[in-house]
């Protein structure tokens, strides 16, 4: 059996404390779901993450050289806690958005406390993905809350567990497919 990193266990405590937050807020406050704020989280995430694809990460990658990234193991190893543990991965997943969000709210939203929040959240998933795919993750955490966020954290919330319930979608089925090489295409 494979052990998670020692770095995830400080994570799964951030996202437990980040559940104690949202059960504190929506205690006060409660819930409100808009699907038009649904469907913008869900597409910004998409539009960001296009546009970092095809066109800051070529340039990154010329400019910066680093070393290749091969993020199945982590993939991997998320899948199958999910599949095996879903209301967890769901519970966590809205920890981390307690985590972040929650304070925010109860601060206020403005662009720094935004930038704050942002930075923080691409540094938690730093040792998971290299710095230059932390950077698309800050810039859609800056934009949601500075966006999404003051018209729902619920959301929010459900804008991300939609985004990763079709991440963890398409990752799974790469992981279904055989790995074709040069030799099949022929």
């Amino acid at each position: 059996m494979q052990m998670w990193p020692s770095w995830a266990n400080w994570k799964i405590w951030l996202k437990t404390i980040g559940l104690l937050f949202l059960v504190a807020y929506f205690w006060k406050n409660p819930p409100h779901l808009d699907i038009i704020w649904i469907s913008a989280y869900v597409g910004l995430a998409i539009g960001i993450g296009a546009v970092f694809a095809l066109i800051v990460n070529p340039i990154l990658v010329r400019l910066i050289p680093t070393q290749d990234f091969d993020p199945s193991p982590y993939g991997d190893n998320l899948i199958a806690q999910a599949k095996r543990h879903p209301w967890t991965a769901t519970l966590l997943l809205a920890g981390e958005d307690g985590f972040f969000f929650v304070p925010i709210l109860l601060l206020g939203i403005d662009p720094v406390s935004a930038a704050v929040v942002a930075l923080a959240y691409a540094a938690i998933h730093y040792p998971e993905f290299p710095l230059k795919h932390c950077i698309p993750k800050a810039i859609l955490i800056f934009l949601i809350a500075i966006l999404i966020l003051p018209n729902g954290l619920a959301s929010v919330i459900v804008g991300h567990l939609l985004l990763d319930v079709f991440a963890y979608h398409v990752w799974s089925r790469s992981l279904s497919q055989p790995a074709t090489t040069e030799n099949d295409a022929r």
